[in-house]
């Protein structure tokens, strides 16, 4: 007899990889084409040339992926973990799996091949721990569960490439079992259990394809060429695992003024189990935790956040489903200890808020992610005046989410949830995935006050919660004040420009010559991109960045490439320039960081030193130059982006600190920034019907009269600059795709005629090229109305804004 109660929990889902085994690779599938012999391949790759506005000469080429049209049937099957729930036996109380309860494993079945399939389905599966299994079920419509008789199998329906079938095997817990003994569920027998889509190995258990009738509609005729696949997958539930709630709560901070800051904080609820230390937990939903509200106790999820030193609370506003909440209680006073007052939602909260926050009854669902909660603070007169480090660090309090009556979701006391903002693991775990640090009596989750500490040596320095370190890290920014050493770094003659996000990532994007190159294709057999025309690493050209800073004292100002957010190539060369004095950086991977040259070019230190200039004039812009040199074997189609940071060095040491005043702006080589992605979709012979819907790497056949319409999206991968925001943003210009069929020694394409040969291959369908964008679109001399055309050329003229895009389609008639 089994209760109404159940808890269900998403499982890591076992890796599995699409693998055609036993020498398929090497086949030559066919196309089968009237006039064409098996086994051909149409080929096809794009070319582009294209402009900056800003500098015209500046040759830029690009390549596209190459598509190929070349298969034969395969079959093909995955056997991933989905979830597993627990259906607890009546008098059983604990969420997590115990005796007499029953686990539901549940699987998904992929045909991952390249036609329709059925799944054979045995009525066994293996388990290990203290479990039996009761049965194998597989879902025969949406929530309903057909059981497969013990010994016997089930044959589905063909599913389509990448149809679903949701197989489940229970498994009853037996007597004896003991608390984190795991329990396991495999479904499938392979060679080695967890095997995807390999060759059958016939034994019993097996869950393989079953070949669609020849005939049946979508059935591709004939047998697969890879024969019979198999796959197996294990789920393991730990018995006496217990519910955890997993919560994250973000912090960042907005580009401030001379008397405010703002603060938007976040919070995520974990879908699943991401720290190790945790392995014998299940994720759960977040619930309430008692608080006290109006001098009365409530059950609230409180996401709490002291006022900075130096500052005043100003206005909070709350996301939907969410109250904001302040508290007068002194910091001493934990956060859930203290009395909490609500506020209307962009309101100012009242004098004399030592916390502010924001409160929800809960639950929160796990895989939950809330945003939108922002606290406005503003400086005192000491603050505004005389400057100085904010420092702020954010706290979130619940309870873990446990089945209650009726279906609903009830807090456990027992499992409370607790932490801070400034780095991305829940709950205070550190940033090796370990546990935290247990408190003392009275205190174990060690709950600290809130109030943050701009000395912390581990600080979330980035604005990102990235930080590193035990429990949470402040969140800082420097307090510039007026008539006080200050600066302004950014784009040619904008020290005040801003970026996405504020004044330390606005950018100046820039591109490296692209020469157009030979067709260089991957012939690296396993490799991912086997078979395809990739672009070649670069040895880029150095390109030069103008940018301006303003400081505001006079005196000298230090000038040095910092630490960039994404690893640049090792050996990238950056040149600073002010007036006649220069000093060249190189960038060291291993070290994750810039460090000087010497004379001869060589790295020299660790620790670079940064140019220092003479003394400039306070509030006056000063120009400089910068030359970012990327090297040898870079890769194309990449921004490689270079903080320069313009710092005032207080204390003289030659050292960027801190607290010192300083301003980065982002100087970015792109190797090329417009991207060509190839597509094509196999059309039926009217044309319409879709037999293979648009992809690279097509898997289906085009038989005669039957079409390949391709499709080439360009587009410009390059940043967006903020409206008015003084950042420098790459637009494209006169872009000019190229496509031509006729395949030489340098050209690959085949999709007009094969290399060696007259025979043509396709015929063009008549008024079938066209572009998005109103390209022009000539045809070698001939018209979109010819079917005989062996050459397409597509030009924009643009300019073809950032994160923007187009495409240029055709349509070719398999002869």
């Amino acid at each position: 007899m089994k209760s109404d109660k159940s808890f269900s929990q998403y499982s890591r889902p076992l890796i599995a990889s699409f693998l055609i085994g036993g020498g398929l690779l090497q086949l030559a599938a066919p196309v089968l084409a009237d006039g064409t012999p098996a086994g051909t391949t149409i080929s096809n790759t794009a070319t582009a040339s294209y402009e900056d506005p800003s500098d015209p000469t500046k040759p830029l080429n690009t390549v596209s992926n190459t598509v190929e049209v070349k298969v034969a049937e395969v079959a093909g099957i995955t056997v991933t973990a989905d979830t597993f729930s627990i259906d607890k036996a009546v008098g059983n109380n604990a969420p997590g799996a115990e005796v007499g309860d029953t686990v539901n494993f549940v699987y998904n079945i992929t045909n991952v091949g390249n036609d329709t399939t059925k799944f054979h389905i045995p009525g066994t599966a293996a388990t290990t721990g203290p479990g039996s299994v009761t049965a194998v079920q597989y879902e025969s419509a949406p929530g309903v569960w057909t059981t497969i008789p013990a010994g016997g199998s089930f044959d589905s329906a063909p599913f389509a490439p990448g149809g679903v079938l949701k197989v489940r095997v229970v498994v009853s817990v037996l007597a004896g079992a003991t608390a984190n003994t795991p329990l396991t569920a495999t479904l499938g027998k392979t060679v080695t259990p967890g095997q995807q889509n390999v060759a059958r190995n016939a034994d019993g258990g097996d869950v393989y394809t079953v070949d669609n009738v020849d005939g049946a509609a979508g059935e591709v005729n004939g047998a697969p060429e890879n024969g019979v696949r198999e796959a197996s997958a294990t789920q393991t539930v730990v018995i006496g695992a217990t519910p955890q709630a997993f919560a994250t709560v973000t912090k960042v901070h907005g580009a401030g003024t001379a008397n405010s800051m703002s603060y938007t904080l976040g919070l995520k609820v974990a879908a699943q189990i991401d720290v190790p230390a945790s392995s014998n937990k299940i994720a759960a939903d977040l619930t309430a935790t008692p608080i006290t509200l109006n001098n009365v106790s409530a059950n609230k999820v409180l996401v709490s956040d002291a006022v900075p030193a130096g500052t005043t609370a100003g206005t909070l506003t709350a996301p939907s489903g969410w109250q904001a909440v302040y508290t007068t209680a002194a910091t001493t006073t934990l956060a859930t200890a203290a009395n909490w007052l609500p506020i209307a939602n962009g309101t100012a909260v009242p004098a004399g808020a030592k916390r502010v926050g924001f409160i929800t009854d809960g639950p929160i669902a796990k895989g939950t992610t809330v945003s939108g909660m922002i606290i406005n603070v503003n400086y005192d007169t000491a603050l505004a005046s005389g400057g100085g480090t904010l420092a702020n660090i954010a706290q979130v309090f619940g309870s873990t989410g446990i089945p209650g009556a009726g279906g609903t979701v009830v807090p456990d006391p027992t499992k409370p949830v607790y932490d801070e903002s400034g780095d991305s693991k829940p709950n205070n775990y550190n940033d090796d995935g370990s546990a935290p640090t247990p408190g003392p009596v009275g205190n174990p989750l060690n709950i600290t006050d809130g109030v943050a500490n701009p000395n912390d040596p581990a600080v979330d320095g980035n604005n990102n919660n990235t930080g590193n370190g035990p429990a949470g890290e402040p969140n800082v920014f420097q307090v510039v004040p007026p008539g006080q050493a200050g600066i302004l770094n950014g784009t040619a003659n904008k020290p005040d420009a801003v970026g996405p996000t504020g004044n330390n990532d606005d950018f100046t994007n820039l591109s490296t010559a692209v020469p157009a190159t030979t067709w260089v294709r991957d012939t690296t057999v396993g490799s991912p991109t086997f078979g395809q025309t990739l672009p070649q690493p670069l040895d880029p050209a150095s390109v030069a960045f103008a940018n301006t800073f303003k400081s505001t004292t006079a005196g000298p100002v230090s000038l040095m490439p910092t630490t960039p957010a994404a690893p640049l190539p090792d050996g990238t060369k950056v040149t600073i320039t002010y007036g006649a004095v220069s000093k060249t950086f190189i960038y060291d991977t291993g070290l994750g960081k810039f460090v000087n040259t010497d004379a001869t070019g060589n790295r020299t230190t660790i620790s670079a030193t940064p140019l220092v200039t003479p003394s400039v004039a306070a509030n006056t812009p000063i120009n400089y130059g910068v030359e970012v040199d990327l090297p040898a074997g870079t890769a194309q189609l990449k921004g490689y982006g270079v903080p320069i940071t313009a710092f005032v060095d207080t204390n003289a040491d030659g050292i960027l600190d801190a607290t010192e005043p300083q301003n980065k702006t982002i100087d970015r080589v792109y190797t090329g920034y417009l991207k060509l992605e190839k597509q094509a979709q196999i059309l039926d012979t009217d044309g319409v019907g879709v037999i293979e819907a648009f992809t690279a790497t097509p898997t289906k056949k085009a038989a005669p009269g039957q079409m390949i319409q391709y499709k080439i999206v360009y587009s410009n991968i390059s940043d967006v600059a903020p409206a008015n925001s003084g950042s420098v943003a790459l637009n494209a210009q006169n872009i000019v795709v190229t496509e031509d069929g006729v395949q030489t020694a340098t050209n690959p394409n085949s999709w007009y005629t094969n290399s060696g040969s007259a025979t043509v291959v396709t015929t063009h369908k008549p008024a079938s090229a066209v572009d998005t964008n109103g390209g022009t679109i000539t045809f070698g001399g001939k018209t979109n109305a010819d079917p005989d055309i062996s050459i397409y050329k597509d030009t924009i003229a643009g300019p073809l804004a950032p994160q923007t895009n187009g495409s240029f389609s055709f349509i070719r008639v398999v002869k």
